[in-house]
């Protein structure tokens, strides 16, 4: 490789951060450049060649069951909670486990699987581990409501009071939400590791868009389910459709872990272990302040990003139930179908959008030189096709006017066209940053090994893990928000209180706007 192309792949010295010279091993100036390779020699006859579409579907096939988890949490998480006697604002509180466990726990579990030399793998030991601790944690509250209630009426009665054994209830509850989403992080991290890990650059966004398209058909089932659910099971539909998701969680999994190869580490790695969790958080610090310029732009974006997030996906669906109980002047603590059934549009136009927004194949973001530090390139001196940046900036704007239109929406007709027309920007945030991202990755570890050094050490699942903490962290700081919203304005009047808090999304969203903005200037 000649020193210009390599500089397509560098930073300028002086900016400190990671270029392709530091994730190679470290040497002596007097030293020969070592070519070992983190990699078995059996790996890597030829590691970036191309993969065919039956191999990206194997990949990526796992985020349907994933979707399932998530999109139960987000449809019926807040309405179950709700149902068990939780204030809003405290529901507010409870979901900021999720954002938590992928902010502080996600980076730990990225580094050491980079780390792992077991002969299982480096990420599917840790997504078999996640899938039991989500299956265990599901069952547990589809069965909580009822077993409190049949260990009070049995013989709890004599020991504890009624409002006793429902705050046992309500605790249990709080442990297993935690328990979910610690052990969705090693699900989440592994599953897109393997993506970057077993397709070259070039199809980095490829195999993006089929995760994005099995995300929003897993919402789409969860969501007619959900639907159906609702009508035959009344309040035990949350309970039921758990037992379901878990079994979905295991069959879509299966397929990727028993169908696609995974580089195994070599047990004679030059960089060594270090699995101390003060020796983790040095390499989790190493790793972002070395960061190249395109990653960390990324990660800004996604931060602005998914502080806009936060409140549409958790409370959209309670915020159309509420439209529907103030037109009807009517109390219900369980989802009524409107707004399921806004939620299924909104996965249907998502799907849709990730089906077709792929097709016209718009330019991928391109590495900065020495002399550019621009997120957004100008794609139009080389072809008329959008560049990925593109779509992302006019899914945040789309976004933004949908929230923002929250002011004039007084019925359930205008608040299910609202959600429904998100789901094209949901199609894009979904798939936009990640294929960046991976291709930004990939591409670093296709430059070091041009360069004779080998893979250098392997941090993959770090920097993908530093990439989920731009969208976890900002939901810490969403909810939180949420949280004082709904103690300052009060919950007398959902609609309002709920519309406060999605317009506050919708703040975010222009945010994240602006700062794409400024990067392209």
């Amino acid at each position: 490789m000649d020193r210009n192309s390599l500089d397509t792949a560098r930073l300028l010295p002086e900016s400190g951060r990671l270029s392709i010279d530091s994730i190679a091993p470290p040497q002596d100036d007097n030293e020969t450049v070592k070519t070992t390779s983190i990699w078995s020699e059996a790996d890597r006859q030829d590691p970036e060649r191309p993969v065919r579409a039956k191999y990206l579907i194997l990949l990526t096939c796992g985020t349907f069951g994933l979707q399932n988890v998530w999109s139960l949490l987000l449809a019926n998480g807040t309405p179950y909670l709700l149902s068990l006697g939780f204030s809003r604002s405290t529901t507010a509180l409870i979901w900021m486990a999720g954002p938590l466990t992928g902010t502080f726990i996600q980076p730990f579990i990225g580094a050491i699987s980079d780390q792992s030399t077991s002969k299982w793998g480096k990420r599917k030991p840790f997504i078999v581990v996640g899938i039991i601790g989500a299956v265990v944690s599901m069952l547990s509250m589809a069965i909580m409501k009822l077993a409190a209630t049949k260990i009070y009426l049995s013989f709890g009665r004599e020991y504890v009071s009624a409002h006793g054994m429902g705050n046992i209830a309500r605790t249990l509850v709080i442990f297993w939400v935690g328990v979910l989403n610690l052990s969705l992080q090693p699900i989440q991290v592994g599953l897109r590791a393997l993506v970057v890990d077993g397709c070259p650059s070039q199809q980095q966004s490829q195999a993006s868009a089929w995760a994005g398209r099995f995300t929003g058909l897993g919402g789409i089932a969860t969501y007619i389910l959900d639907d159906f659910l609702i009508r035959r099971y009344q309040d035990n539909s949350f309970e039921v459709l758990c037992i379901i998701t878990s079994i979905s969680l295991i069959l879509t999994n299966i397929p990727c872990l028993l169908f696609t190869s995974e580089r195994r580490a070599s047990l004679h790695m030059d960089v060594d272990q270090t699995f101390r969790p003060k020796a983790l958080g040095r390499r989790l610090l190493r790793t972002a302040r070395r960061m190249p310029d395109n990653i960390l732009n990324i990660c800004n974006v996604q931060f602005a990003s998914w502080l806009g997030w936060f409140p549409f996906l958790y409370y959209n669906t309670t915020y159309i139930s509420a439209l529907g109980e103030q037109n009807m002047r009517v109390e219900q603590n369980h989802p009524n179908s409107s707004g399921v059934q806004a939620y299924l549009l909104f996965a249907i136009v998502a799907f849709f959008c990730s089906v077709v927004l792929p097709l016209i194949k718009p330019s991928a973001i391109t590495h900065s030189s020495a002399k550019t530090s621009s997120l957004l390139i100008d794609s139009t001196r080389y072809s008329f096709r959008p560049s990925l940046t593109h779509l992302w900036l006019l899914s945040q704007i789309l976004f933004a006017v949908c929230m923002f239109s929250t002011i004039f929406i007084n019925d359930t007709a205008g608040g299910i066209f609202m959600v429904a027309s998100a789901g094209v920007s949901w199609s894009l945030t979904q798939w936009v940053p990640l294929a960046m991202m991976s291709g930004e990755i990939a591409s670093m570890r296709e430059a070091a090994r041009s360069e004779e050094v080998g893979d250098g050490e392997d941090e993959t699942g770090t920097l993908m893990s530093i990439f989920n903490v731009a969208i976890s962290a900002p939901q810490i700081l969403a909810g939180a928000l949420c949280s004082g919203l709904f103690w300052v304005i009060g919950e007398s009047d959902p609609v309002d209180t709920l519309g406060w808090a999605l317009r506050m999304g919708g703040l975010a969203a222009v945010v994240s706007a602006l700062l794409m903005l400024g990067l392209k200037r």
